[in-house]
């Protein structure tokens, strides 16, 4: 008997809808290649708290779980549950982030704050 991967037991599984649980923990994984992909140009981003970006009680933890569960995932229909779940993978199992992922998370946020 073999053991599965979270991933792999995802993968198994009928795509959908990326959970808000995945949401924050590729956020919580991708939290560093997330800041560093934050331009002096993304004006509507604030640098200086990470508790606003990251932090916060609810179920979503912080501004960018909440864009990405609730903007960005469903404008871009490419991340499913599947593709969150290989993103963590790689993320966690083999210390590859997607930079373009970050970026344009980044770039959904600062068009969307107000």
């Amino acid at each position: 008997m073999t053991n599965k991967s979270t991933h792999e037991s995802i993968l198994t599984t009928k795509d959908g809808t990326a959970t808000p649980r995945q949401v924050n923990y590729l956020v919580a994984l991708y939290k560093e290649t997330i800041k560093s992909s934050i331009l002096k140009s993304h004006k509507k981003i604030d640098t200086t708290n990470d508790w606003i970006n990251f932090g916060g009680r609810g179920e979503l933890k912080g501004k960018f779980a909440i864009h990405m569960y609730n903007s960005f995932i469903p404008n871009n229909k490419e991340f499913t549950k599947n593709k969150v779940s290989a993103l963590i993978h790689n993320a966690k199992n083999s210390n590859k982030f997607d930079k373009a992922f970050a970026k344009s998370l980044v770039k959904s946020v600062n068009a969307y704050v107000k």
